[in-house]
């Protein structure tokens, strides 16, 4: 659902549609087999939707369709579009884990989140549940990968921030006394300071 609450995609059968609650109709978007999950953007003019063919993203304006990546797996896949509608953020299985990525709409490329501290690899350990600031700038995620920060190596799940303009990813969930806590999932990031805000509440300082 668009944030203003005009626009909700979903999914009927093979048929993906998007409501207009101004208008009180519904628009046939696509059909496709084994649709599973969709998201719509901010400003109600893209859908991304996954089907048994792969992950899709559906530009209404344009009346265009274009492949992001193969089907989602799992779950917890994210689809969170940041507040311009030009980023979006899910999970993809790769190599037998997940691992998150986002997409820029705009340029029609992809971007690895949970790469290891040391390289652009994908982090060994699963990764899901993603979720991005308004300003496509911060992208928190759940991880239990050994190797995302260095000297985090104990495979518990946490949540992490990596930060698109330094390139930088921050561990959050670490108590006081050093110990990382189990995490369930990051939502509603709206800034760093909310990031801040969330570690705070939870006893937790940012590493």
């Amino acid at each position: 659902m668009t944030p203003d609450g005009r626009f909700v995609s979903y999914i009927d059968g093979t048929a993906l549609y998007a409501w207009d609650s101004l208008t009180r109709s519904k628009t046939f978007i696509i059909s496709a087999a084994g649709l599973s999950v969709t998201a719509i953007s901010p400003d109600g003019n893209r859908v991304v939707y996954s089907a048994t063919a792969g992950l899709y993203l559906r530009d209404r304006a344009a009346g265009t369709t274009t492949s992001i990546g193969p089907a989602l797996s799992g779950s917890h896949p994210g689809l969170r579009f940041s507040g311009d509608s030009r980023l979006v953020v899910y999970t993809r299985l790769v190599s037998s884990t997940n691992q998150v990525y986002l997409y820029d709409c705009q340029a029609g490329t992809n971007l690895l989140v949970s790469h290891r501290y040391d390289s652009s690899a994908e982090a060994t350990g699963v990764s899901d549940w993603p979720d991005i600031s308004p300003d496509g700038r911060f992208v928190a995620y759940r991880s239990a990968a050994t190797n995302l920060v260095a000297g985090v190596t104990n495979g518990v799940p946490g949540i992490f921030l990596y930060d698109r303009q330094s390139g930088v990813t921050t561990l959050l969930g670490v108590s006081r006394f050093g110990i990382t806590r189990p995490a369930i999932a990051p939502s509603h990031l709206s800034s760093a300071a909310m990031a801040r805000h969330w570690s705070s509440e939870a006893g937790l300082r940012i590493r």
